[in-house]
């Protein structure tokens, strides 16, 4: 069974509501990318770091067979992943066997000793801490020999200041500008922010995007859109959609764009000699 099949029926044992919600339209080609990045199998143990309320590293766990540990400094954090688990078979059998765990735990500072993680994980969560360059050497740090770690962060090469405050509550309702802090990044970026503050082996770094039609800020994003159409009529189109439209690009083409898709992602892959 594919990763996307999993998440979904993951979700589908959640409830109605979490289920119409879906795969959001960026993560449909985001989660898979990683999950062929991270080549994660039974004999392995992952971190996912900032996993908030996503069944990323639940599917992860259930459908590979690793053993996956999910951290995120969110209160409330492990308690809604563990209401999650226990309303799916799998998940509630992984975490009695001790194969899936939740801590709150700031990525920066963990509790684990060095070379304990043969994989790392860390989705669209870098760009939104102030120093991720420490974050990145303290995972480097937890890191096997050997082992992979997995970043992806919204990519835009033009952009000459790399950071920004927004308030939109799509995005987070909860937080006031001040509070919510994202990062746009560049090839420079990428190398002197992540890459080598880590201290790791570049395996590669790959991008996709949307080279034309932006649906995520037209459809899903559209704040003038209420919320029952994108949930009724736009979410169930993401299964033709995101693969139809967002495509591999590479740094170059990003140059036609007059502005940032919400969809434009780099994925750098990192290994520890």
């Amino acid at each position: 069974m594919g990763f996307r099949l999993s998440y979904y029926e993951f979700l589908l044992r959640q409830g109605p509501v979490p289920f119409s919600k879906g795969i959001p339209y960026a993560r449909f080609i985001e989660y898979p990318r990683v999950v062929e990045a991270l080549q994660a199998g039974p004999q392995d143990t992952v971190l996912d770091v900032g996993s908030r309320y996503s069944p990323f590293p639940q599917v992860l766990a259930t459908q590979f067979g690793c053993s996956v540990v999910a951290v995120d400094p969110e209160p409330g954090f492990r308690s809604k992943q563990m209401a999650m688990a226990h309303r799916v078979p799998a998940a509630a059998r992984a975490v009695r066997d001790g194969k899936l765990d939740f801590l709150t735990e700031d990525a920066g500072q963990l509790s684990f000793p060095d070379d304990h993680f043969s994989r790392i994980s860390a989705i669209s969560v870098l760009e939104h801490i102030v120093d991720e360059s420490q974050v990145v050497r303290e995972l480097a740090r937890v890191l096997r020999p050997g082992g992979r770690f997995v970043i992806s962060v919204p990519y835009d090469p033009w952009r000459d200041e790399p950071k920004y405050y927004r308030q939109n509550p799509y995005v987070v309702a909860d937080k006031s500008r001040e509070e919510f802090f994202m990062r746009f990044y560049n090839d420079e970026n990428l190398r002197q922010r992540l890459i080598k503050p880590s201290g790791l082996s570049l395996v590669s770094t790959t991008y996709f995007g949307e080279p034309g039609f932006n649906a995520h800020n037209l459809l899903y994003g559209n704040p003038r859109i209420p919320w029952p159409v994108k949930r009724l009529i736009f979410q169930p189109l993401v299964p033709i959609l995101a693969p139809t439209l967002i495509k591999n690009l590479e740094p170059r083409q990003f140059r036609h764009k007059t502005k940032i898709y919400t969809a434009d992602t780099a994925v750098v892959v990192l290994t520890k000699p």
